[in-house]
């Protein structure tokens, strides 16, 4: 449940939720620049198991072709600016990287 609650925190203020016992349905929306919700995109629920946490997308008006996801260390997806130009979800910040390996996994 540790790991569940770990992801949620940093989930939850990001999107609309709805949580039940062992689950987590997050509500996906485009990043943009602005600081406005971008397109809703479907849901991904996270559910515990004995192996980990298994995330399961409902996705729709994505570009064909495989697509990854990653999660960001902070609960904020309003744009940013970085060199002078604003760039969509900067103030999500890095990758979440509990363990400090610095790699993707």
């Amino acid at each position: 449940m540790m790991k569940l609650t770990q992801c949620s925190a940093f989930l939850l203020l990001c999107f609309a939720s709805v949580v039940s016992a062992n689950s987590l349905k997050v509500t996906m929306h485009e990043a943009t620049t602005s600081a406005e919700k971008g397109k809703d995109l479907g849901t991904v629920t996270i559910t515990e198991t004995p192996e980990g946490l298994l995330f399961t997308p409902a996705l729709s008006g994505l570009t064909p072709g495989i697509h990854g996801f990653h999660i960001h260390d902070h609960p904020n997806c309003s744009p940013g600016q970085k060199a002078g130009k604003t760039v969509p979800a900067l103030q999500a910040g890095g990758h979440f990287d509990p363990n400090n390996i610095a790699k993707a996994v």
